[in-house]
C-alpha cells in the first residue's frame, strides 16, 4: 500500500473513495471511513456496530453491511457522518452484542429485540 502511494499518489493518500479502495487492504468501510473522518464526507460506513443496532432498531434487515449501507443512505441522505458516528458510539457502549444495556437506552420502543433481553 504505501509503495503504490508513493508511486502514484506522490506520498498522499487520495482523498476520493474510489481511489483508496485502489490500495491494498482498503475496502468500501475503511474508504468511507476515511473520506468521513478526515473531509466529512455525507457517507455511511457500516461496521459491526451500524449493521446491529440498524437491525436492532428495524433500519435495515439486509444480510450484507454494503446492502445495509444502501438501505440506511436512502432513508437518512443527509448527515450521514454523525448518524454513522452515533450508532458506532451507540453500538459500542449501549446497544453492545452482548449484554446490552437495555436499561440504560433511549430506544427501547423501537427495539426489535428487546424480548430477547428481556427489557
Amino acid at each position: 500500500m504505501a509503495q503504490r502511494v508513493i508511486e502514484v499518489y506522490d506520498g498522499e493518500i487520495p482523498m476520493n473513495e474510489k481511489e483508496l479502495i485502489t490500495l491494498g487492504g482498503v475496502g468500501q468501510k475503511t474508504a468511507n471511513v476515511v473520506m468521513i473522518e478526515y473531509t466529512g464526507a455525507n457517507l455511511m460506513a457500516v461496521d459491526t456496530h451500524v449493521f446491529r443496532v440498524s437491525h436492532r432498531l428495524g433500519l435495515s434487515d439486509d444480510k450484507t453491511a454494503i446492502k445495509t449501507e444502501a438501505t440506511l443512505v436512502r432513508k437518512f441522505k443527509n448527515n450521514l457522518h454523525a448518524l454513522h458516528q452515533g450508532m458506532v458510539l451507540f453500538g459500542r457502549y449501549v446497544c453492545t452484542a452482548k449484554n446490552p444495556k437495555c436499561d440504560e437506552c433511549f430506544l427501547t420502543e423501537f427495539c426489535k429485540t428487546k424480548e430477547t433481553f428481556k427489557v
